[in-house]
């Protein structure tokens, strides 16, 4: 009983927090996802002890004050993306594509014109849920294998949010609509920076162990589609996306999830508070 009527309380928030970001213009938006953020900073006392920490063993060399700052910064980043995630299904496809700058598309481009569809392997980066909504937005289908949410009105909303901007939600164990998306030459989505109980390996995140996803390397070997690294990054109120050349695989899925890995590490370096520290990324079981 109470954990249905905490479900449903949180339900009831996220669609009063969406009706209330819609209700605004970007700007008023984008205020509005800070002071989530905050919000959430706040009261998310385990989550934020978890990103201190992480961030700590991550950047020695930080002080505490610089930690505890980048700490605030990744939650407003997470509020930002909420605001303008809510809004992006009264928004055209054209101001979609607008909210973010494009660099090498051309890869992307290069790895369909193979005819065996493309992973697209992204990270908890940025606003993540826009990448997938400004490739849609320029004509490309694109697919997301997407973890369900604990709270199942919740999970229904974001769900149903992605499918009105083009992005079909995958749940982890749909391999086969996954595989045949692929065989459809189709964008398979797939974000592997974080610990999950799928099939995975230990490689080196920032110097230390952690357990990660070998699944798009093990679906590129069987499909033979390429993967074709992405990531989204904020700047103010815009969005850089980034599409690099497609990994080139050894075959070994441990070696190449190391590759892949060592990738994302350098966009978190260089983006470090537009990243979930909040997750507890390293486990030695």
């Amino acid at each position: 009983m109470r954990k249905a009527l905490k479900h449903g309380f949180f339900s009831a928030l996220a669609w009063t927090f969406l009706l209330a970001s819609r209700s605004l213009p970007s700007k008023g938006s984008l205020k509005l996802g800070e002071a989530l953020g905050h919000l959430i900073l706040r009261f998310d006392v385990k989550g934020r002890r978890i990103a201190y920490g992480n961030l700590s063993s991550s950047f020695p060399s930080l002080t505490p004050k610089e930690i505890k700052g980048m700490v605030a910064r990744c939650y407003r980043n997470l509020g930002m993306s909420i605001a303008e995630f809510s809004r992006l299904p009264r928004l055209s496809k054209e101001e979609i594509n607008g909210m973010a700058e494009v660099e090498g598309i051309e890869n992307l481009e290069a790895a369909l014109r193979k005819g065996r569809g493309v992973i697209l392997l992204t990270a908890h980066l940025g606003n993540w849920e826009l990448l997938g909504a400004v490739l849609a937005a320029r004509g490309y289908e694109v697919n997301a294998i997407v973890s369900r949410l604990k709270v199942k009105g919740l999970d229904r909303l974001v769900c149903r949010i992605r499918r009105s901007i083009g992005v079909n939600p995958l749940p982890r164990e749909a391999l086969k609509s996954a595989v045949e998306s692929l065989k459809r030459n189709q964008i398979l989505a797939i974000l592997a920076d974080i610990d999950t109980r799928a099939r995975g390996a230990f490689v080196k995140f920032f110097g230390r162990r952690a357990f990660t996803p070998i699944g798009p390397i093990l679906i590129s070997l069987r499909t033979g589609a390429p993967i074709v690294p992405a990531f989204i990054v904020r700047e103010g109120e815009k969005h850089r996306v980034f599409i690099l050349e497609p990994l080139k695989l050894e075959g070994d899925p441990p070696s190449d999830a190391q590759r892949f890995t060592e990738l994302i590490e350098s966009f978190v370096r260089r983006y470090p508070d537009q990243w979930i520290w909040m997750h507890r990324r390293w486990r030695e079981v």
